[in-house]
């Protein structure tokens, strides 16, 4: 048993040891999922989803609802709405249990922004404002910045800049607060934007350059650089302060060469050929479409393509329109684009109609017509099946949920039962060692008993022989006196020998002698004394004597008796014990056959 329960115990420490080793991995790849939730979005999915199947697998709940909750922010950043839904409920349901945890707070800021993507503001606003408290409560400045921002697009989303503009200088305050406006930019450049929405360019601008000033100052956000230069541009077209915006628009376009983004340079372009056709100067605005049409690709040239059609018209320049506009439907029909298929079938219709080519213009507006309404009935079908779609993979991931927790659950009651049986034998190897000690308490108490009982069996039986043999020598020395008187002896001599031989056999001495044996030898005498034996009690002492292995001389000298007299009596107690004539009667008594 104690084999078997140390094996197991050595198993169990094993397993112990491999599950928090697990853990350890898990907590690592949830934490790098997490940091890499905007910067490597797939890489950050493929780690949840290896730290969730890790976890399921080690029965971490800690690391099954980390990775739930970095899936759900995955799916929501994506717009996975149902995905993320699915996921970030259910961790909700745990972090629940954990009021001051940083994953439960992290758990409502996500499920604000979900509620707000699908437009359930008063849920969204619901979660962000316990987000914010709990950041709050917990010293996170950090990322209570981040929801107060959230909160501030909340109220944008709405119409209510006022609210929102509140909440993003709040932002900007704690950014403040915590010493760190090297990253203001994003902070910076909403309050640019929220003023620009109500009307109020002078702070838009002024925020815009703070914003401007930042990306400078941080080399982290030197791609950003370009972004505010060309918003600010853009805060100084809103306001007509045309120069202005050329400016920045122009300084933009400096900064980009450093970024290497063709993407972005292409938009400054764009934003120059709106500004130029807002004011009228439709070449310049056609040759900084065309500058953009050279750095864009895919939907962005489609964009370039009908942009640069709309110009053309605006300038009655009939052909170069109907060229751009029959370049967008070629591009457009490739990228399966119908909008902007439908958009320039739309131009291209007006063109033919200002040349009175009126059989052209009525093919293509029964073809706009046709692309209408197949976008619509496009947009219905496409609606409803990703409805079904979403549907089937929330009843398939319902089930597969059933079933993991149904796995979950088998597993947990083996773990009880093994824990309960683990208890069981813990339970009974320390009553096994109880007990052990107990015996060896017993043993040893046993042990000193017997060394006390024969001890005190020996100083008797010592004190014995010492008597008598001190005794034989004033018998002898009373001779010696007796022989030298001539016979003529002393009464007092003979009344001497007579004490002498009252007290070489007292019975109390025989009475401790026979306790003492028995406490050692337990029932030897007893068995000795029953009717089959018929054994007297000169008999049994002298079988006790030679139990205790003593000489002829030394019973001789117990018993006061001759030598030869005790081997006389050994012979007789020899008969009457029905001993063999070859068996020694010393044999019989100290061996096993008489207890």
């Amino acid at each position: 048993m104690p084999k078997s329960l140390t094996l197991f115990l050595l198993v169990f420490v094993v397993n112990s040891i491999c599950i928090a080793q697990g853990k350890s991995t898990v907590n690592k790849l949830n934490a790098r999922s997490f940091e890499l939730r905007s910067l490597k979005r797939d890489s950050s999915r493929i780690l949840a989803y290896q730290a969730l199947a890790l976890s399921k697998s080690k029965n971490y709940l800690n690391g099954i609802n980390q990775a739930q909750l970095n899936l759900g922010i995955h799916f929501c950043n994506l717009d996975q709405l149902d995905s993320a839904s699915l996921y970030l409920n259910n961790a909700y349901q745990f972090w629940m249990t954990e009021q001051n945890s940083f994953y439960l707070a992290l758990n409502n800021w996500y499920l604000g922004k979900l509620y707000q993507k699908v437009g359930n503001f008063g849920k969204a606003f619901n979660f962000l404002n316990k987000a914010e408290k709990q950041f709050e409560t917990q010293g996170n400045k950090l990322f209570q910045l981040y929801v107060i921002t959230e909160e501030g697009v909340y109220y944008e989303m709405q119409g209510d800049y006022t609210k929102a503009l509140d909440f993003y200088l709040k932002a900007y305050e704690l950014r403040e607060l915590i010493g760190d406006m090297e990253n203001s930019v994003q902070e910076r450049s909403n309050i640019a934007s929220i003023y620009a929405r109500m009307g109020r360019f002078k702070e838009a601008k002024e925020y815009a350059k703070l914003s401007v000033d930042a990306a400078k100052k941080n080399p982290k956000a030197f791609g950003q650089l370009a972004v505010e230069l060309r918003d600010l541009g853009k805060k100084f077209q809103m306001e007509k302060s045309y120069d202005s915006a050329i400016f920045y628009y122009r300084k933009a376009l400096k900064t980009s060469l450093d970024t290497k983004s063709l993407a972005l340079r292409s938009s400054i372009f764009s934003s120059l050929a709106s500004l130029y056709n807002e004011v009228g100067v439709l070449n310049k605005a056609n040759a900084y479409l065309l500058k953009a049409k050279q750095l864009a690709n895919g939907l962005i040239l489609l964009d370039i393509y009908l942009e640069l059609s709309k110009n053309h018209q605006a300038r009655q320049q009939t052909d170069s329109s109907l060229y751009y506009a029959s370049k967008c439907i070629a591009l457009g029909e490739q990228r399966g684009s119908k909008q902007h298929i439908l958009e320039a079938t739309a131009i291209k219709m007006e063109a033919f109609e200002h040349l009175q080519h009126y059989d052209s213009a009525f093919l293509y507006a029964k073809r706009a017509k046709q692309l209408s309404e197949l976008i619509y009935n496009d947009k219905k079908d496409k609606r409803f099946n990703n409805l079904r779609v979403q549907l089937g993979l929330l009843e398939k991931e319902k089930e597969i949920e059933a079933l993991k927790l149904v796995r979950y659950q088998d597993k947990v009651r083996t773990f009880r039962i093994i824990g309960g049986i683990a208890i069981i034998l813990i339970l009974v190897f320390v009553l096994l060692l109880i007990s052990r000690i107990k015996h060896k308490k017993k043993q040893k108490l046993l042990e000193q008993q017997l060394a006390k009982s024969k001890h005190k069996l020996s100083s008797q039986t010592l004190s014995m022989i010492h008597r008598n043999n001190a005794f034989e020598e004033i018998e002898l020395k009373l001779m010696d006196v007796r022989s030298r008187c001539n016979g003529n002896a002393d009464p007092g001599l003979q009344k001497i020998q007579q004490t002498i031989n009252l007290n070489k056999s007292l019975d109390s001495d025989w009475d401790n002698f026979s306790n003492y044996f028995s406490e050692l030898h337990g029932n030897f005498l007893k068995h000795l004394s029953s009717p089959n034996y018929a054994l007297s009690d000169y008999e049994l002492r002298l079988c006790a004597l030679i139990k205790l292995k003593l000489t002829n001389k030394e019973i001789a000298t117990i018993l006061n008796i001759e030598h030869n007299s005790v081997k006389m009596a050994k012979y007789r107690l020899k008969k009457k014990l029905g001993i063999n004539e070859n068996e020694s009667m010393d044999d019989f008594i100290t061996g096993t056959r008489l207890i």
